[in-house]
């Protein structure tokens, strides 16, 4: 019985244990110099894991309670921590995630592509540098990936066979893809969208949309309810306003000269800081603010916004990922952001300048914007051989994890500043995409 397991799942099983040996050496390693935590959402994840474990209170301060973040990171670092006793465990527990999460990826390209070139996506995927980083780092992206890959596995699958099922398993992914970040609030209308699409017959269509939306109102309803008796509001948490807000405050800090975000720029900007409480008392107001900063000039803050939206979505993580993890070897960097710019502008005399570790770590950045910007190229490609070649029961999973990406990509740049790691939960989908359309392109080629 083991014998034929491992037969049938033979590339599955090589998948997720080349993805996990290559995870836990660089994890091993970043934990043996310190290079684990970072970032105050990182900080911010811990606090609140750590009161709940102990105390069972969803607060930073282990007094007063918190809506800052959603629920779902923080209980899964709770449950392992109080199993454990050891935050290190919930790092390799996360890269089994990373494993689960390429195996997926595997098999939802194997809906379009060849064995080989779903191997291609999977590992693609896991194996660029930052994937590999942010797997050793306290944030919600590698098990946000998984649930949103097995809400998209799930309609793939199931949406023609078990009925049953099916809207009770996609209202429970999109559920808990909430729980875990805020920004999923309105994810369930590009499903919504796909489902439609699937569907010919009106009255089913209407009764599948219902029974989800109804279940997923009735899932997100506890945390709401917790909300309403701590502050007096049923919104679910304080991030979305405050990442609306840094949104719009970097948009006026640009109006005047400063590129910063507002936490950053000078004195003399006269621009307004934010702190963010996690009181939700503070939302409507802060709510009003950036859309008064907004609606004070719409068509520059849309050219603003998709500005940086197409440039940021585009950047290279190469570098900083690959910093840390040589960090993790050799205990030295040498990255030096002037040395890209040189490189850039084809500065021949300044690029001389440098050492030959800073020009070697520019070029790396220089070649991972290269890298991202082909695959954002090749993707729309992808999307566009796919849906060519696809049938009636093929098209719709296209335009969900279209939906997907832009929806991921267009929300979650409101967060403002790191982008590459926003840009992360769409990765696999747009990696999938682009390796989609390099197959195009070279069997048409012969």
């Amino acid at each position: 019985m083991f014998l034929v397991f491992i037969k049938k799942y033979k590339t599955e099983i090589i998948i997720f244990f080349s993805v996990f040996i290559v995870y836990s050496f660089f994890t091993i390693l970043k934990i043996a110099n310190n290079l684990t935590i970072e970032g105050l959402s990182a900080d911010y994840y811990l606090q609140i894991a750590e009161n709940l474990s102990k105390s069972f209170l969803f607060s930073l301060d282990g007094i007063s309670p918190t809506a800052l973040r959603m629920p779902g990171y923080p209980l899964f670092l709770a449950v392992i921590f109080s199993i454990f006793k050891n935050w290190w465990a919930a790092l390799f527990i996360q890269h089994i995630i990373a494993c689960a999460s390429a195996v997926i990826l595997y098999l939802i390209s194997k809906e379009w592509l060849n064995r080989f070139w779903a191997i291609a996506v999977s590992l693609i995927w896991a194996f660029e540098p930052y994937a590999i980083d942010i797997s050793s780092q306290f944030f919600t992206e590698p098990i946000y990936i998984l649930f949103i890959l097995i809400a998209t596995f799930i309609f793939i699958k199931y949406r023609y066979r078990n009925q049953k099922y099916f809207i009770p398993l996609m209202a429970l992914m999109l559920a808990i893809l909430t729980h875990i970040r805020p920004t999923s609030l309105f994810l369930p209308m590009i499903f919504a969208i796909a489902i439609i699409y699937s569907n010919n017959k009106i009255k089913k269509t209407l009764f599948q949309l219902s029974a989800m939306f109804l279940i997923y109102a009735a899932l997100l309803f506890p945390w709401s309810l917790r909300n309403y008796l701590s502050f007096g509001s049923w919104q679910l948490s304080s991030d979305n306003a405050s990442s609306i807000y840094i949104t719009a405050s970097q948009f006026e800090a640009s109006q005047k000269g400063f590129e910063n975000s507002p936490a950053e720029v000078p004195k003399e900007s006269g621009l307004p800081k934010f702190k963010e409480s996690g009181q939700l008392n503070k939302t409507s107001e802060t709510i009003i603010k950036s859309a008064n900063i907004i609606l004070s000039d719409p068509l520059d803050f849309t050219a603003f916004y998709f500005k940086h939206l197409i440039i940021d979505s585009s950047s290279s993580s190469w570098w900083g990922s690959l910093g840390n993890l040589i960090k993790a070897t050799s205990g030295q960097t040498n990255y030096h952001e002037k040395a890209k710019n040189a490189i850039l502008n084809f500065e021949i005399k300044n690029i001389a300048q440098f050492s030959p570790k800073e020009i070697a770590a520019a070029m790396i950045m220089v070649s991972g914007t290269i890298f991202w910007i082909s695959i954002f190229l090749f993707s729309i490609l992808g999307v566009y051989a796919l849906f060519k070649k696809s049938d009636t029961n093929t098209k719709p999973p296209i335009i969900l994890i279209s939906g997907i990406i832009i929806y991921l990509i267009s929300t979650s740049n409101m967060a403002g500043g790191d982008m590459i790691r926003y840009r992360f939960q769409a990765s696999p989908f747009i990696i999938m995409f682009a390796v989609s359309g390099i197959f195009f392109c070279l069997k048409n080629k012969k």
